[in-house]
């Protein structure tokens, strides 16, 4: 019976182990990989999104700078911010952030067109080849004049016109920087010009001399002196019927009475055929031949009279000395006496400066440079002389700007004052590629107490196509918004502007270098000039451009008005 028992319980065992033998196969338990995805940020952000997944998702990054930072890019190269990530791997990704070196606010402006030409507005606005649009402060206000110009190189009106006889000059735009950017004020009527070359802001008053440029020289124009009250510029005519070709322009207080006089070069040079090798005059109009400056001395009424303050140097045969051009004058307090001297350069470089003396109630050569600095291959032409003390030692010092028909001609030379009412020559700077600048300011622009060198180019020439770029600015191809007309799609031209070449900063000791330590690039914008200025210590460039003309001829306008923090 035992064993019948036992038989049965061996049976029941053995069937069950072959029944769950014969049991289907079932699969294992898959296992999914999970992957970390390690997400930092560098310094200036802050980047969100990372965490452990599983193999295959997709996730979102995002980087978030923080304030006067931007977001630069990934170090896998993406730019794309959020960036999808799907994740095959552990990943670590980081989050670049920079400093943010400049702030852009921009509007549009109608200007409607009022007796002008097609395309002399837009002109205008271009400037090209002309110095004289300038920007001043007004109890904390900001404003830009852009003188009139008779015809427009831009859109080649002045290609068939010889002389200034053959346009009539055009009125001057008056803008002011709002809220909500840049606006219109006035148009000048009363106030037409040819081509303004040059100007001076000194308080609240201003001289700007009409170089004409128009056509085949000689040329001439009117010399212009307005005074600042609120929103309006009064202006006033100094010179009388007669007109001069004013290539510079200067104010100042000649004879200490308070008052404002205005210069203005070459004023009546006489070129005639004059040898000075053999000490010979031999003039058109026979006189003496050289510089006759004019100086225009203020009036208690506010007029002018023009005044021959100047005791020229003679030779030996009553020749002037110094027998090129002098294209540029000064005025400037260089001495500490009571009156301004005058300083002016010729189409060497010379620096010639003439000191007020009471024994001959004229002002007299005190200076003269032995040589140009440096040493011309060619005739470079001074354009503007500015006065400041480059070197902080309360000595008042020079800086010459100079034009040539060769892109390294157009430079600008420092010379540095000695203490006793001469100068030597310090340092040079040669952008060494064509901006197409003729003018540049003298401003603080990096707030470390020196003052530094702003280059105004009127050419555009400081776009450039960033595709170019790979190893820093120095390999970023020259761009250029011109010649466009009016109407051009600036997406068709250059990719954006690259301002290095425009600064030029001081180390302090009156040597300047260009601005180096990282590439200024701005993307997406196209401006035909930028004009520096300063507002509450902080550093703009104001940019504008023509976009063409609405369905009522109004000349559209894009205002450019950067914040650069270096």
């Amino acid at each position: 019976m035992k064993n019948l028992h036992l038989y049965i319980s061996l049976l029941f065992f053995l069937t069950c182990a072959k029944e769950d033998s014969q049991a289907p196969n079932l699969p294992p338990t898959q296992i999914v990989k999970q992957y970390a995805l390690t997400a930092s940020a560098g310094d200036g952000g802050s980047v969100s999104g990372g965490g452990t997944f599983a193999s295959g998702t997709q996730v979102s990054l995002t980087a978030t700078p923080n304030s006067g930072y931007s977001f630069s890019g990934w170090s896998t190269g993406s730019t794309s911010n959020p960036l999808t990530v799907t994740l095959n791997s552990n990943t670590t990704i980081t989050a670049n952030f920079e400093e943010v070196f400049y702030t852009l606010n921009k509007n549009e402006i109608l200007i409607s067109e009022i007796g002008v030409s097609s395309g002399t507005f837009a002109g205008m606005v271009y400037h090209q080849a002309i110095s004289g649009s300038f920007t001043y402060n007004n109890n904390g206000n900001q404003y830009l004049f852009i003188p009139g110009m008779a015809c427009s190189l831009q859109t080649q009106e002045c290609d068939n016109i010889n002389s200034k006889e053959e346009v009539d000059p055009k009125p001057g735009l008056h803008f002011k920087k709002t809220s909500e950017g840049w606006e219109l004020l006035k148009i000048y009527e009363e106030v037409k010009t040819w081509g303004i070359r040059n100007f001076k802001v000194k308080d609240n008053f201003i001289a700007m001399g009409d170089g004409n440029e128009i056509g085949s020289h000689p040329w001439s124009g009117d010399m212009w002196f307005g005074e600042i009250q609120g929103d309006e510029i009064i202006w006033n005519k100094v010179n009388n019927d007669e007109q001069h070709w004013f290539h510079g322009t200067t104010i100042g207080d000649l004879n200490n009475d308070g008052l404002y006089d205005i210069g203005g070069a070459p004023g009546k040079y006489v070129s005639g055929e004059i040898s000075f090798d053999n000490n010979e005059c031999m003039t058109n109009d026979g006189t003496n031949g050289g510089p006759n400056f004019l100086l225009y001395m203020q009036n208690q009424d506010g007029s002018f009279t023009n005044n021959d303050l100047i005791n020229y140097p003679l030779s030996e045969n009553d020749c002037r000395y110094f027998n090129h051009q002098f294209s540029t004058i000064e005025y400037a307090n260089i001495d500490n006496d009571p009156e301004d001297e005058i300083i002016v350069s010729n189409y060497i470089n010379n620096i010639v400066v003439y000191d007020y003396k009471t024994e001959s109630n004229k002002f007299e050569l005190v200076y003269k440079s032995s040589t140009p600095y440096p040493e011309p291959s060619g005739i470079y032409g001074s354009t503007s002389i500015r006065v400041y003390d480059f070197n902080n030692d309360g000595i008042k010092d020079i800086s010459l700007n100079r034009e040539h028909d060769t892109p390294q001609g157009i430079s600008f030379s420092i010379w540095m004052g000695k203490g006793n009412g001469q100068f030597e020559p310090n340092s040079y700077g040669d952008p060494g590629f064509n901006l197409s600048w003729r003018e540049s300011s003298v401003m603080d622009i990096d707030n470390d107490g020196d003052y530094d060198i702003v280059l105004k180019s009127n050419f555009g020439y400081f776009t450039k196509d960033q595709v170019t770029t790979d190893d820093g600015y120095n390999n970023w191809e020259w761009g250029i918004t011109a010649p466009n007309g009016a109407g051009v799609n600036p997406n068709s031209l250059w990719k954006g502007v690259l301002l290095n070449e425009l600064f030029w900063i001081n180390d302090g000791s009156g040597n300047f270098s260009m601005y180096d330590e990282k590439p200024l690039y701005i993307d997406g914008i196209f401006p035909q000039q930028l004009i520096p200025y300063k507002q509450e210590n902080k550093f703009f460039l104001l940019g504008f451009r023509n976009l063409g003309y609405d369905d009522q001829n109004r000349l559209k306008t894009e205002f450019y008005d950067l914040e650069i923090q270096f």
